[in-house]
């Protein structure tokens, strides 16, 4: 009879005990979700601003292309005249390319003139 009441004890207190653990669990759950939910939201936006930096890059290296071809070229070059210099390129290559693509190949272009900074 004694056994039957503390193993009663026992259940008793494990049936008081499992709506506190339960709660802990649930709330130790809730805590995570929010913290995955936090750590997508961050990877997103991380992920937006890589997108927008490199963009900004390439964007950055256009014009740093185009400012050197204009450098090289004496600043009146169109881009139908940079296609026309360009080897292997069609009359028909050289219309496509006007006012839509940027200038990404310098070798047809002189060389800079160094003299630029002397002197002055």
């Amino acid at each position: 009879m004694e056994e039957a009441e503390a193993s009663l004890r026992r259940t008793l207190q494990s049936a008081h005990a499992a709506p506190r653990s339960s709660y802990t669990v649930t709330s130790r759950l809730a805590a995570q979700s929010e913290t995955l939910t936090a750590l997508e939201e961050r990877v997103e936006e991380n992920e937006k601003g890589w997108r927008q930096g490199r963009g900004e890059m390439r964007r950055t290296r256009h014009w740093c292309v185009a400012l050197v071809h204009w450098l090289r070229c004496g600043g009146g070059a169109s881009l139908s005249q940079v296609a026309g210099k360009s080897p292997g390129v069609t009359p028909t290559a050289a219309k496509r390319l006007q006012g839509v693509t940027p200038v990404t190949d310098l070798s047809f272009c002189p060389p800079l003139k160094r003299e630029l900074g002397r002197g002055n």
